[in-house]
């Protein structure tokens, strides 16, 4: 536990990101912790009897252990030795401060609605009122960020906002104003992000005024207080997250916060500032962006990851956010691979050495250990680099090096699903989902064509199936991963993976695997209605299956279908009229509407 005089130490004015934001007042709120320190040593002196603190020799014990208890963090054993002194001595000596820190044990276990018990039996007119009324408070914000419903978090973070006005209000002159205004920040922080992902959570407000809510209440807290630092860097963090991200302003503030090595916040203010050449770089990609520009997007893009990756390499390699910059690296590495495979132009550097630099990044990461958060998420990502140049060999085609790259990437892949440090993490569906693709082009490879990788995968007992066997790991009823935004793609590509072994010739019953292809498809497009990327994909496919087996009239509704998609892409309506025209017009060799197989189920619209 970090005490004032450390604060002092460390910077002029922060508070530690390493601290508890819980406890960095738990013993020293209101300039108190020199007069414990020298209640403690007296009543030490006086071996706990009843002079110099005012207490029952009883009493002053079941303070002291619980103090004990309190100040290394054991908050269950706190709140009971708390309790205990209480029940004992309702009005002792030290009831009203015990009252306070039995709050303060139960919020630090999230047990919030006792912690507001407890705050509100500490008396309003004595030395802990104002400390009580804050944290009490803060018990609403912290709930908000706990919570896993959006709308009750944003509920929770109304009333913290309100009860964190009304601290500042009733106290105006109290030492916990700039705390209170930071939090308070925070709180319309929070809320601008639940609203950035759901504008429906309020009626009266939007993601841009939070924003704005947040900065002005940052701009409060006095540049001599511990969380000046604190306000500082989270204000780079609200133009830097609202939409569009007012990158300048995010840089210049992480700039202050960079340039004053004493601050506990110097190492996350780099990083950040590193990232938002790396999201810049993002939007210069998107065509949705306000800054893309078809013409200068690879080049823009190219330049800004290159300044993100010098700036990435810049974060200390002792810093907590050592993992998070290599991380980002070799995210931007591999973008950049990419643009150069796409765009030789853009770089004098092969985009084989980008992905192998890529790899590198991420190993550096699993080098870290699981003390990482990114750990998992850079094993994966070393699949993904293998995949992608796999994907790239296929299109010349070079069969040898892309089974030679599919192999690497089901090694790689293969470690975040058996690793059961991994088996839980947001890595492991995305694994899935890659992997199932891996075997899915692998058992692509035409006939005469599939090699046995050396220490790796024989390709020439890839089947469809293996495929499967990871996509039904997503789509199964009961899937640990049924949330995943993979799931859509998932049951779109076994659709594919079916149709594919009859169109191959190894399917032993072309009724049953186009059934089961045209079941597939038609759960994106029924399931995952106007919400899915694969739908118009999905329709095409439903519409092929119709068109392979000479079944005119579903081919027609199903294409038909296709042009009333929101999302459809230029290519699938394109694909859409031409197919309609030959139906409508010329139904001739290309459309000879005679059945192949007996029995398909027809298409019903969704």
């Amino acid at each position: 536990m970090m005490n004032r005089g450390n604060l002092a130490m460390t910077s002029r004015h922060a508070v530690s990101k390493h601290v508890s934001e819980i406890s960095i007042q738990s013993l020293f709120s209101g300039g108190r912790y020199l007069a414990l320190l020298l209640v403690l040593l007296l009543l030490s002196a006086c071996g706990g009897g009843g002079g110099g603190g005012g207490g029952t020799s009883r009493e002053v014990q079941l303070y002291q252990d619980a103090m004990a208890a309190y100040q290394i963090g054991d908050y269950t054993s706190a709140a009971s030795l708390f309790s205990q002194g209480l029940t004992e001595f309702p009005n002792g000596t030290y009831s009203d401060e015990s009252q306070y820190r039995l709050g303060r044990s139960q919020q630090a276990l999230n047990n919030f609605d006792a912690a507001r018990s407890a705050y509100s039996l500490v008396s309003t007119t004595g030395s802990w009122a104002v400390d009580a009324a804050f944290y009490s408070a803060r018990t609403y914000y912290d709930a908000g960020g706990l919570s896993t419903v959006p709308a009750d978090a944003y509920g929770l973070y109304d009333t913290a906002i309100t009860q964190l006005a009304a601290v500042n209000s009733t106290y105006p002159t109290s030492g916990l104003v700039d705390q209170t205004n930071y939090y308070l920040g925070r709180t319309y922080q929070d809320q601008a992000t639940l609203l950035n992902r759901d504008p429906a959570l309020s009626s009266t407000t939007t993601t841009a005024q939070r924003f704005v809510d947040a900065r002005t209440r940052y701009a409060t807290v006095q540049n001599t207080s511990v969380f000046y630092d604190n306000a500082l860097y989270f204000t780079g963090r609200s133009y830097h997250e609202q939409a569009p991200a007012d990158y300048a302003n995010a840089r210049s503030t992480y700039q202050l916060l960079i340039a004053d090595i004493t601050s506990s916040w110097s190492d996350d203010a780099q990083y950040q500032y590193a990232k938002t050449y790396y999201d810049a770089a993002g939007d210069a990609l998107d065509p949705n962006s306000a800054s893309y520009d078809p013409v200068t997007a690879g080049a823009t893009a190219m330049t800004g990851f290159n300044t993100a990756i010098t700036e990435f390499g810049k974060v200390a390699s002792t810093s907590n956010r050592a993992d998070s910059a290599l991380y980002y690296k070799g995210r931007s590495l591999h973008k950049q691979a990419a643009l150069v495979e796409a765009d030789p132009t853009l770089s004098t550097t092969a985009y084989t050495q980008y992905f192998a630099d890529a790899r590198t990044a991420y190993q550096s990461v699993i080098t870290l250990g699981v003390a990482s958060p990114y750990e998992d998420n850079a094993q994966y990502r070393i699949g993904r680099t293998y995949y992608d140049e796999a994907v790239i060999a296929l299109g010349t085609p070079d069969y040898a090096s892309a089974q030679q790259k599919l192999s690497d990437a089901i090694a790689a892949m293969s470690v975040v699903i058996t690793n059961t440090t991994y088996q839980a993490s947001n890595s492991a569906d995305n694994a899935h989902y890659y992997l199932g693709r891996s075997f899915q082009r692998g058992a692509e490879i035409p006939a005469g064509n599939e090699i046995a990788v050396a220490g790796g995968v024989d390709f020439t007992a890839v089947t469809f199936a293996s495929a499967r066997s990871h996509f039904d790991v997503l789509t199964a009823s009961g899937s640990a991963f049924a949330t995943s935004a993979w799931v859509d793609n998932a049951f779109y590509e076994t659709g594919n993976t079916w149709r594919g072994q009859v169109l191959d010739g190894s399917s032993t019953d072309p009724l049953a695997d186009y059934t089961a292809a045209l079941a597939s498809y038609n759960t994106v497009l029924s399931t995952y209605k106007g919400a899915s990327s694969r739908e118009d994909n999905a329709a095409r496919k439903v519409a092929t299956v119709y068109h392979e087996t000479g079944y005119c009239t579903d081919e027609q509704a199903a294409y038909t279908y296709v042009k009333t998609i929101a999302a459809a892409t230029a290519f699938s309506i394109a694909e859409a009229d031409t197919h309609l025209n030959d139906l409508l017009n010329k139904p001739t060799a290309t459309h000879p509407c005679v059945q192949t197989i007996a029995n398909l189920p027809g298409f019903t619209a969704p």
